[in-house]
């Protein structure tokens, strides 16, 4: 039923709009709500709906785990609207696990020109907080204390 009403909504189009920007905000909503309601605010495209998923977008990076499906919907539904203010908050968006990384990727892509001085700095490694790779600590021994690689089955005694 859910699946019939957002293909409703999003055949209805532009007047759709407020009402699924109202559903969006408001979080008391079933998960599977917001998600249907960010999807179809990104099919319609309409350019009022890119400050509020700006915004899911936003909480959703910074609630973490719980929110990874969010962040992937709403990260297309931005590139799906095009809008050159989702730049930033798509950036911010390079810093988490590698499908939302893909899924950013895609959305300034669409956005294009906008966007070019975003992906280069990422290609390019310039911005350490969009291109860093996670940071590894030395494995560390029962004792607690850092333990030192084993030798080369070569250096084994028999």
């Amino acid at each position: 039923m859910r699946r019939q009403a957002a293909d409703a909504l999003r055949q209805i189009g532009s007047p759709a709009v407020a009402p699924l920007i109202a559903v969006l905000g408001d979080r008391s909503h079933d998960w599977e709500v917001l998600l249907s309601a960010a999807g179809v605010l990104g099919q319609i495209g309409d350019a009022r709906a890119a400050e509020p998923l700006i915004g899911a977008l936003k909480a959703a990076l910074d609630a973490r785990a719980p929110d990874v499906m969010m962040r992937l919907t709403a990260a297309e539904a931005l590139g799906q609207i095009g809008d050159p203010c989702a730049v930033e908050v798509l950036a911010a968006a390079f810093k988490e696990e590698p499908a939302t990384r893909s899924v950013a990727a895609q959305a300034l892509v669409k956005i294009g020109a906008p966007a070019v001085a975003t992906l280069k700095a990422a290609l390019q490694g310039q911005d350490t907080k969009v291109c860093a790779p996670p940071q590894r600590r030395p494995a560390r021994s029962v004792t607690g204390r850092p333990s030192s690689p084993l030798p080369p089955p070569w250096e084994t005694p028999p």
